[in-house]
């Protein structure tokens, strides 16, 4: 079955994880896609904080209580079901704080509250973006790493594909070998 994976920074895998997040924006993606979404955390080289109850530590004055998700870098660590993608209509920057969004401003508020990022983010980003619907999360136990998967070929199937590997004997040639810019098509088991 074919899916996509996509590369995502570790601070908004962080907040995924912690179902803070329920929508994605992208300036490129498939747009009648509806089906699993395979988070790669990329490796930034930082600790992102999730929920839970591991351990506590100091930071300035404050203890975090929480999970270090520092683990997670270069893995790919949940999947998501996409059956939304929204085009968000493009506005224009009015005033200190203010921004028309062509008379969608509730639309607008909503965006920013589950993606995560500012109404500047959003703007500076680009003028023409989609929000990807985040349901049905699914956190991976154990962390899985890119070579698990194979990427996607539009005549191959992933039954081919391994019968390949067991004719051949070449386990590498239809692996995801590194990981996607941004995002790719990858073959997956149900």
């Amino acid at each position: 079955m074919k899916a996509i994976m996509l590369s995502m920074q570790p601070q908004w895998v962080a907040k995924i994880l912690n179902g803070e997040k329920t929508i994605e924006i992208r300036k490129r993606f498939p747009i009648n896609y509806v089906g699993w979404v395979y988070v790669y955390c990329t490796k930034k080289g930082e600790t992102i904080w999730g929920k839970g109850t591991t351990f506590t530590e100091q930071v300035g004055e404050q203890y975090i209580t929480g999970i270090n998700y520092d683990m997670l870098n270069g893995k790919v660590v949940a999947r998501f079901w996409c059956d939304k993608i929204t085009k968000i209509k493009y506005g224009r920057w009015v005033g200190q704080d203010t921004f028309n969004y062509y008379g969608y401003h509730n639309e607008w508020k909503d965006l920013v509250d589950k993606s995560m990022m500012t109404q500047m983010e959003l703007y500076n980003y680009g003028s023409k973006l989609l929000a990807i619907s985040i349901t049905r999360l699914d956190i991976f136990d154990k962390p899985k790493e890119l070579v698990e998967f194979h990427t996607a070929y539009k005549y191959a199937t992933l039954e081919a594909i391994k019968d390949y590997e067991r004719e051949t004997g070449d386990t590498t040639s239809y692996r995801v070998a590194k990981p996607p810019q941004s995002w790719q098509w990858i073959e997956v088991e149900e």
